[in-house]
């Protein structure tokens, strides 16, 4: 996958994405994100395969709009996590923008979708 992932720190599936989209357009405030850590030759990254318990993120929608974390977003992704994926989904454009968080620190992410 390293070749693929082109550095992404994020690989989606077109499953998990809708999954995910879907749940913030049905006024679901919070899910969790089911994936996994992966290690490669080309470093660490994250396999979003969806919704789920084996979490690795949060995927938050923004009730004002808007795909940028606020300080309750990022608030509530920090008691429950140090590193992983933060997704903010703004449900009334059908946007969304990814963040990792390593160390504490949260910044905007990479990703590509593979099937």
């Amino acid at each position: 996958m390293g070749g693929l992932r082109a550095g992404a720190d994020i690989v989606m599936t077109p499953v998990a994405i809708e999954g995910l989209v879907s749940a913030a357009e049905d006024g679901v405030r919070s899910v969790w994100i089911l994936g996994e850590v992966v290690e490669d030759c080309s470093g660490r990254y994250y396999r979003v395969t969806g919704a789920g318990d084996a979490r690795v993120g949060l995927a938050v929608t923004c009730a004002e709009g808007g795909t940028e974390p606020d300080d309750d977003i990022t608030h509530l992704f920090r008691e429950s996590f140090t590193d992983g994926v933060l997704m903010v989904t703004d449900p009334y454009a059908g946007e969304f923008a990814l963040y990792i968080s390593e160390g504490g620190e949260l910044r905007k992410a990479s990703a590509v979708m593979s099937e």
